[in-house]
């Protein structure tokens, strides 16, 4: 026979099983999923230092539900690149070095009706290691719709 107290016991340890089933298949499962089903990763523009010792590249990277262009940085001798400069909308328009120790990362800077139109920067930073970063605003050529 079984007792009544064993029996919610079960119930909550049942209940709680699931809940942490469910938590791990929300955060863990679906984001990678949605990850392999539609996001692109494509490179837009890459720039070796005057020096040969910084690679630049310019990649754009999209999800079904969002994208961003992130510009990574890495010394020429490593193997791993770090995310530097991350944009929230599509306003990358080129990299270059002025000097060994200098890029120059040009952006839109055209004002839309529509805000979320508008270049914004999620990190912007002057430095990386070693390497000045400017930032440099151009005007679409196309009228602002």
């Amino acid at each position: 026979m079984l007792r009544p107290a064993r029996r919610p016991a079960v119930i909550v340890v049942a209940v709680l099983l699931v809940a942490v089933l469910l938590a791990i298949a929300v955060n863990v499962l679906l984001p990678r999923l949605l990850f392999a089903i539609g996001h692109s990763d494509e490179v837009y523009g890459q720039a070796i230092s005057p020096d040969g010792r910084v690679m630049a590249v310019a990649r754009y990277f999209d999800t079904p539900t969002f994208g961003y262009y992130h510009i990574d940085l890495r010394q020429a001798s490593a193997s791993q690149a770090e995310q530097v400069i991350e944009f929230a909308a599509e306003g990358f328009v080129g990299l270059r070095w002025k000097n060994a120790k200098t890029l120059i990362v040009s952006y839109d800077s055209t004002k839309y009706k529509d805000p979320d139109e508008d270049t914004t920067f999620v990190r912007r930073p002057d430095y990386w290691q070693d390497v000045h970063i400017l930032y440099e605003a151009h005007a679409s050529t196309a009228a602002a719709n």
